[in-house]
């Protein structure tokens, strides 16, 4: 964490004024300190300016490929997205960029389809620990954990229900055998 809090204070040194401890240096857009213990100074920007700059950043980084959407910042957003305080622009420019604003939910669902896909494919509802997807395996894996827990909803499984989702799965080396045969 930076030592630096927010408009550009220092949090563990005294905080003076970049010029000689003069009040106002005629910086309208800034707020422009020095911190005692060194020659860094911090600018910080008013918070639609500040805004704006994070949010160009990840534009940018979405533009080039890099994904910069579970960042911290980006967590907050959406919390003021889900209590109704995220303005009307800001919630178009990030929908402009594609920008979910449940990505848990997202993920299940394209984790639900890979799965929902592998059944259709080879008839199996059970991926096993050498099925090349190790996403998929752990997935599959959380969701009977969280299920035990009786932490998954209804509605997840009733989903999973559907395609035949194997909760309980025995591997076959554990599975006693009669031997009297």
């Amino acid at each position: 964490m930076s030592a630096f809090g927010t408009k550009g204070t220092c949090r563990s040194h005294s905080v003076m004024s970049a010029f000689g401890g003069k009040a106002d240096i005629g910086l309208k857009r800034f707020d422009v300190r020095l911190c005692s213990h060194s020659s860094l100074m911090c600018a910080t920007l008013p918070r639609k300016e500040a805004w704006d700059m994070t949010f160009a950043r990840l534009q940018k980084k979405c533009k080039s490929g890099s994904d910069d959407r579970d960042s911290r910042w980006m967590q907050k957003q959406r919390a003021k997205y889900r209590k109704g305080t995220l303005e009307e622009d800001k919630i178009k420019k990030f929908e402009s960029l594609g920008i979910s604003w449940e990505p848990d939910e997202q993920f299940w669902n394209s984790m639900y389809e890979k799965l929902a896909s592998c059944v259709d494919e080879n008839g199996k509802t059970h991926i096993s620990y050498d099925h090349s997807d190790k996403q998929l395996f752990n997935w599959a894996t959380n969701q009977r954990a969280l299920k035990r827990r009786g932490l998954l909803s209804f509605d997840r499984i009733t989903k999973l229900n559907a395609i035949g989702f194997v909760w309980n799965p025995v591997h076959p080396a554990f599975v006693r055998r009669d031997h009297s045969e």
